[in-house]
């Protein structure tokens, strides 16, 4: 059986460098398409076999929302301009994603002059490009396919588990409950301990290396989130930390819905 590629496929920038992920499938298991990366500020030289292109906004450029009531979730985009005033001016200068579950609707919104400024980042790639999610949401999506396909080792079954993207002055961290997201909290290190040891499991990536040795030590009852190993020349070249939100956001090519 021939592997499925990705209608789409992710961008970001890492360390100052532009990074292509697509990815293909193949009885369940994910494995690269295509793959590249050159320096941000160098003109893009490599041809795309993908219908579009995506990447993610940072967490703090964009708006979460989590609607249960009927009359929001029946009409999600009135619903949201009304939170946001409702005048005709403002909410057109507002940009929104959403996806339903059972009982809610998981919206996401930014101002456009947010969106643009993220895609200036991208002017020079040959494609469309859409921002279709906060980084937090790609993170999440890369976990919870990590955890379903055995790719993180645990002993420790919960409904509840921690995701902590390392980085200073602040870390992100990502409250999770049966893999969807509970809360979102920014914490300085000196938080990191209280907020991990209170955590039946706590999952991490990120540079540990420029935290203190206390840190460190507590990280080492945590499991660092890494790419399945499938992927390993590209985990090698990037660096299998510090794509994890890329991962997460390529792994929506597959995906059919885009509002």
């Amino acid at each position: 059986m021939p592997r499925t590629k990705a209608a789409l496929a992710a961008v970001d920038i890492i360390d100052n460098e532009l990074i292509y992920l697509q990815l293909s499938t193949e009885r369940g298991n994910v494995f690269i398409h295509q793959w590249h990366k050159q320096k941000a500020n160098t003109a893009w030289n490599k041809g795309l076999d993908c219908r579009e292109l995506m990447t993610v906004m940072e967490h703090r450029a964009s708006h979460y929302q989590r609607l249960t009531q009927p009359s929001a979730t029946d009409n999600v985009t009135s619903f949201v301009h009304e939170t946001y005033g409702g005048t005709a001016d403002y909410t057109q200068d507002i940009v929104l994603d959403y996806q339903y579950d059972p009982t809610s609707a998981h919206v996401i919104s930014a101002h456009s002059s947010q969106v643009k400024k993220r895609q200036q980042l991208f002017a020079q790639l040959a494609g469309p490009l859409s921002i279709v999610e906060p980084a937090f949401q790609a993170i999440l999506r890369a976990t919870n396919f990590l955890l379903g396909q055995g790719e993180l080792i645990t002993s420790r079954p919960c409904e509840q588990w921690l995701i902590v993207e390392l980085s200073h002055p602040l870390s992100t961290c990502l409250f999770c409950h049966h893999g969807c997201l509970d809360r979102l909290q920014f914490v300085a290190e000196s938080e990191l301990h209280e907020v991990i040891t209170n955590s039946p499991l706590t999952l991490y990536f990120g540079d540990e290396t420029k935290f203190s040795e206390t840190t460190q030590n507590l990280l080492n009852t945590a499991i660092e989130l890494q790419l399945p190993k499938s992927m390993g020349d590209f985990s090698s070249a990037v660096g299998s930390t510090a794509a994890i939100s890329l991962f997460g956001n390529a792994l929506r090519g597959f995906s059919s819905w885009h509002h």
